[in-house]
């Protein structure tokens, strides 16, 4: 596979994390958790993420490890642990919700 375009991929991925991170600051809450809901819902299906499941397939993520110690080794040259990477995936998903419900209530 082309390897500017898995690179391409790979920079996508990290802008969808960083902007699920943003979201609560543009949409209104139950959205957000309906967003988290639906992609926490893949995990259970699918057993990853769809973006992964592909960057996978087109080899360009290696297929035993999470995206999250691939993108940590790739942008700082850290290797973490398959539970490192969970926790991280979990605080991600709580800094989600914390920062659309703190949205929420400034808006009130």
């Amino acid at each position: 596979m082309n390897k500017q375009f898995l690179e391409t991929l790979f920079w996508l991925h990290i802008l969808i994390i960083v902007l699920g991170l943003l979201m609560g600051l543009i949409f209104p809450l139950p959205l957000v958790l309906g967003i988290v809901f639906a992609h926490r819902l893949q995990f259970l299906l699918f057993k990853d993420c769809l973006l992964s499941k592909a960057q996978k397939k087109l080899q360009g993520l290696p297929e035993k490890k999470h995206f999250l110690q691939f993108a940590v080794h790739k942008v700082f040259n850290w290797k973490i642990s398959d539970r490192q990477s969970h926790n991280l995936d979990y605080l991600l998903v709580t800094l989600t919700i914390a920062v659309a419900v703190i949205s929420y209530l400034f808006r009130l």
